[in-house]
């Protein structure tokens, strides 16, 4: 299941939502008890972050494409670029059905100068 903070963001290179990934049963259901590795596609004009599980005892990167869950939950930090469009996330885990999700990214206002 994943759960973005939001699901539009500027495209001013600085925006970012934040999605949760949490390792759910068929009844939407987390598995707390899930330490699944967690692969994540993205697609368009935003790049990752980084990926975060919670378990500060794990030597992998945040910098990186996929992330073993720690009690069922993975985070992704999806940043805008300047160029407007649909950022696609899919998110894999042997065994399961994969994610999707669509984040839009607008054009940011330009702030005027004084």
């Amino acid at each position: 299941m994943l759960k973005p903070d939001r699901t539009t963001i500027d495209a001013d290179g600085n925006d970012v939502s934040c999605i949760e990934v949490d390792i759910c049963d068929a009844d939407n259901n987390s598995i707390i008890t899930a330490n699944n590795p967690v692969q994540f596609t993205m697609t368009g004009p935003g790049r990752s972050v980084g990926i975060a599980s919670g378990d500060w005892t794990s030597d992998e990167p945040f910098k990186a494409t996929s992330r073993k869950a720690h009690k069922g939950k993975v985070l992704i930090v999806i940043q805008s670029t300047l160029i407007p469009g649909t950022i696609g996330l899919t998110v894999t885990s042997p065994g399961l059905p994969p994610a999707t999700l669509a984040l839009k990214t607008n054009r940011a206002a330009v702030m005027a100068r004084r």
